[in-house]
C-alpha cells in the first residue's frame, strides 16, 4: 500500500506508531521518510518507508546518527523498502549514500544537494572522495540476465538516437586514473580482494 499524499501518509504511520516516537516514545511530531523521498519516482510515501519521531530524534535521524536499520527495527518494519534503482544487498544511510562500514561511506546522488551537506555537516568525514560506479543496466533482451541485475524498462529516451553497445565485462575490470585521482587504481569493487596470487582493487 502506497500512499500518495503526504498527509495520507503521516497519519497511517502515526496511527501505526500511536502517535509516539518510536526510539523514545515521547509524542510523535513528524513522519520521518526512513529513505529520502525524492528517491523515490512516487515519492516513497509507503508505510514501511516512515516511522513516527519527536522533534529531537527526527533531527537526528536525518544527520543518519539514529541509523535507517535502527528505526525499522523500532518501528517493526519488516520489510526494507527502497527506491527501484538501489539494491536490497547494500546498506545506505538515510540520504542514499552507500555505507560500507561504520567509517567509511560512499556519496550518493544527493550527496552534493546543498541541503543534504548541510544536515550531514558533522560527519562529512567519513565519506570517500571515490563514487562507486552503479550497477550496469541490462537491455529487455540482453542474454544472462540474473535475478539480482537491473533491466532497462523504457527505451523511449534512446528511440531515433545514435547508440553505442558495449560488452560488460567483469573480472580484473581494473582502471588506471592517474590525472584526476593522483594515480589511484581502482576497480569495480573499492575493497581489495585477494584473488590467488592477485590482489584487486587496490587504491
Amino acid at each position: 500500500m502506497t500512499n500518495k499524499t503526504r498527509d495520507s501518509f503521516r497519519q497511517t504511520v502515526f496511527d501505526r506508531d500511536k502517535h509516539r516516537c518510536v526510539i523514545c516514545g515521547d509524542r510523535a511530531k513528524d513522519a520521518h521518510h526512513i529513505i529520502e523521498r525524492r528517491l523515490f519516482p512516487d515519492g516513497g510515501y509507503h508505510p514501511d518507508n516512515g516511522a513516527s519521531l519527536c522533534g529531537p530524534c527526527h533531527l537526528l535521524a536525518e544527520q543518519t546518527v539514529i541509523t535507517v536499520e535502527d528505526l525499522r527495527q523500532a518501528a517493526g518494519i519488516k520489510n526494507k523498502y527502497l527506491p527501484p534503482h538501489l539494491y536490497q544487498d547494500q546498506r545506505y544511510d538515510k540520504w542514499g549514500n552507500i555505507i560500507v562500514s561504520e567509517d567509511r561511506r560512499l556519496p550518493g546522488e544527493l550527496f552534493h544537494d546543498e541541503s543534504v551537506q548541510k544536515v550531514l555537516s558533522s560527519s562529512l568525514h567519513l565519506f570517500d572522495k571515490l563514487i562507486k560506479y552503479p550497477r550496469t543496466y541490462h537491455l529487455p533482451w540482453s542474454p544472462g540476465v540474473n535475478s539480482d541485475d537491473r533491466i532497462i524498462q523504457d527505451l523511449s529516451g534512446v528511440k531515433g538516437k545514435e547508440v553505442i553497445v558495449t560488452l560488460k565485462m567483469d573480472g580484473e575490470n581494473t582502471l588506471c586514473i592517474e590525472m584526476i585521482y593522483m594515480q589511484e587504481v581502482l576497480a569495480l569493487n573499492l575493497t581489495p580482494v585477494e584473488i590467488g596470487s592477485e590482489t584487486f582493487g587496490t587504491k
